[in-house]
């Protein structure tokens, strides 16, 4: 196992390990724990990402926390006013170093690397808002899915709407986007390949494939070796386009254990 893998793995039991949780005697591991105690604010974290510049970022329903391994700097509505509330359901980074902050009723918020937040008119006032996923693509074009159905496309500071609501197959769950430009949208019940759609362009979404799910699909994760991993119908596969190029077969965790998120390490190692 990696240094870096060791090290996310730790992160993971630093942040997800339970209350009475302690060190596994004879164990690879020294578990720390950091809680409101410590600057945390709040114990409930809904989102977590490592940024390009080394910082760990934390959603919680009590404000947004950047975390140095020392210290937090908690960000909320208060003392970040282009934030627009406090309860953080989803962060994401994209390409160009821009922070993109799902908050829980009171829309998007988006943080440019010199630090400005501008809170976007998408998903407010409601928890049916929220956002659910989001992706970049080739065109660095950031698509956000919120949990009423609205797949919306942010690019140059326009925002293109299609409404996706729940049919026969199901929430939409994640999106991952390809290296051909293809955005892959994961329903509870299917996987389809939408695209290429033409920048600026706000009118129909072409389907390019459609892949069948027989049992619940739960993530999508785009792999650094090009692809996507999928994580459903009870095995974990990295596919392109429609075929399996890598397989890790079942689930290695009991049936019924939904998988909330996943990331690779440097090596391509899916974590």
């Amino acid at each position: 196992m990696s240094h870096l893998t060791k090290s996310i793995f730790l992160w993971l039991a630093v942040f997800l390990a339970a209350p009475q949780a302690s060190p596994m005697p004879g164990g690879g591991f020294a578990v720390d724990k950091w809680t409101t105690d410590e600057g945390l604010p709040q114990n409930s974290i809904i989102s977590i990402i490592q940024t390009r510049d080394g910082y760990l970022w934390l959603g919680t329903l009590n404000g947004l926390a950047r975390f140095d391994g020392v210290r937090f700097k908690v960000f909320d509505e208060i003392n970040t006013p282009g934030l627009g509330g406090s309860r953080i359901v989803k962060i994401f980074e994209d390409s160009e170093a821009n922070l993109w902050i799902g908050t829980e009723t009171t829309g998007i918020a988006l943080v440019n690397k010199q630090g400005k937040v501008t809170g976007l008119d998408i998903g407010r006032g409601s928890r049916n808002g929220r956002l659910l996923a989001v992706a970049e693509d080739v065109q660095k074009s950031i698509w956000l899915y919120t949990a009423d159905g609205q797949l919306c496309r942010y690019k140059n500071g326009r925002v293109d709407v299609w409404n996706m609501a729940s049919g026969a197959t199901g929430t939409t769950r994640t999106l991952v986007a390809d290296e051909k430009g293809l955005l892959w949208v994961g329903t509870d019940w299917s996987l389809a390949a939408l695209g290429p759609i033409p920048e600026g362009s706000a009118v129909g979404l072409p389907v390019a494939l459609v892949v069948p799910v027989t049992r619940k699909l739960e993530l999508l994760l785009t792999s650094r070796k090009g692809g996507h991993w999928e994580i459903g119908d009870g095995k974990v596969v990295r596919r392109r386009d429609e075929l399996i190029v890598q397989n890790l077969g079942e689930y290695p965790w009991p049936e019924g254990v939904p998988v909330a998120t996943a990331c690779e390490d440097a090596e391509g190692n899916l974590i």
